[in-house]
């Protein structure tokens, strides 16, 4: 998911008084309703608070609760009974928990970590670390992803809330330092999540990486790379959605806007409705996406914050060479009705020249939750990392 500044959504919207329909000037992309001030809940315009909306994946058959004093870390372990659910889960095991990102700090922040395993302790593929986008928008549109824990290449799948959104803090933007360098800390400190408890199949400093094929899905593509610029180490990097070129990224989602006609509904919204299910997600109701448009973050989100980012000016700013690209397996996954487009996927190879592209034929923004498209996403992905493993 990628959150696009009001200007590029509603660059030429002639009804006026919008601005005072909307939230810092800002429209998250995944939702057109979460902005209308006076209509949503106080806790999805913020500022951001400490504590998190409720919401019902925390409700389970069997909970337990432990404070270690000596790290300062608060677990939360739960198993989700089979039965409460009218459609059959798969078989995983699940722990979702919170670690605190700077025990010394003054306020220190947690982090709410959704770990996800094979039944079978004997697996020992390499895990993934799922990084969702936004900025401000919480893992639980991948939540789909915990597949990859079951089947013929099942593996551990860690996924996360960055800082300001869902169930992770929410500390207000004047009492923490949101921004990219920040968000790479949050990678790594799920990384080492992982290396703590034995997951990481083979050495840390294996010139191939940590024993970890990382995911990133639209921002969170950005992020992985900003880690890898960073000295991350992995198997293979997929990028999923992600845009290469801020600017790029903005300019063709115009081009969308532009192109819709005869819309019925010729407010804003009916607008924005009609792109969001064109060009984000045709299954706007899908219980995942909508329970992360309740968790959003209200705080540092959006376009509007990474203006000017470039994959190309990023690696140069980073020292980091052509060569160094060409070393790391990378998966370019896009859809050909997605606001990313294949121009801006292929601005990847400038800096990954050896990166493979599948676009997948009319999917949007997130084919993993479009029914007819969801299998075929999800054997790309799966084959991909299972060809990395070693």
């Amino acid at each position: 998911m990628m959150s696009l500044h009001l200007n590029t959504l509603v660059p030429r919207v002639p009804q006026h008084g919008i601005r005072d329909r909307l939230h810092n000037n800002t429209l998250a992309l995944y939702s057109p309703l979460t902005r209308v001030a006076k209509q949503t809940p106080a806790y999805l315009l913020g500022p951001p608070t400490r504590t998190p909306p409720p919401f019902h994946r925390l409700t389970a058959a069997f909970t337990t609760k432990a404070t270690l004093s000596s790290s300062r870390l608060h677990i939360n372990s739960r198993e989700e009974a089979s039965t409460s659910s009218s459609q059959e889960r798969p078989a995983f095991k699940e722990e979702c928990f919170f670690r605190q990102l700077d025990p010394e700090a003054s306020a220190p922040r947690e982090v709410y970590f959704r770990l996800v395993t094979p039944v079978d302790a004997a697996v020992k593929r390499p895990p993934v670390i799922v990084i969702h986008g936004g900025p401000g928008i919480p893992h639980d549109y991948l939540n789909p992803l915990e597949t990859l824990a079951v089947g013929e290449y099942a593996r551990p799948v860690l996924f996360f809330d960055q800082v300001g959104c869902g169930m992770s803090s929410r500390p207000a933007m004047a009492t923490y330092p949101y921004g990219v360098e920040q968000a790479v800390k949050e990678v790594q400190f799920a990384h080492r999540e992982l290396e703590r408890r034995g997951l990481l199949v083979g050495s840390f400093d294996d010139q191939h990486g940590g024993g970890v094929h990382v995911y990133g899905q639209s921002w969170g593509g950005m992020l992985a790379y900003e880690w890898l610029l960073e000295g991350g180490k992995c198997l293979s990097m997929v990028l999923s959605n992600s845009p290469a070129d801020v600017h790029t990224v903005e300019r063709d989602a115009t081009k969308m806007i532009d192109e819709i006609e005869e819309i019925d509904d010729t407010t804003p919204w009916g607008l924005m409705h009609r792109f969001f299910k064109r060009h984000e997600c045709s299954e706007q109701e899908n219980e995942h996406l909508v329970e992360a448009k309740k968790k959003g973050g209200a705080g540092w989100r959006g376009t509007g914050v990474l203006q000017g980012w470039n994959a190309m000016k990023r690696a140069q700013e980073k020292g980091f060479s052509l060569s160094d690209g060409s070393r790391l397996p990378v998966l370019l996954i896009g859809a050909t009705k997605d606001f990313v487009t294949e121009d801006c996927l292929n601005m990847w190879r400038d800096v990954l020249p050896e990166a493979e592209l599948n676009m997948i034929q009319d999917g949007t923004h997130m084919p993993w939750l479009e029914p007819e498209l969801k299998e075929e996403y999800f054997q790309v992905l799966s084959h991909f990392l299972a060809s990395k493993d070693s």
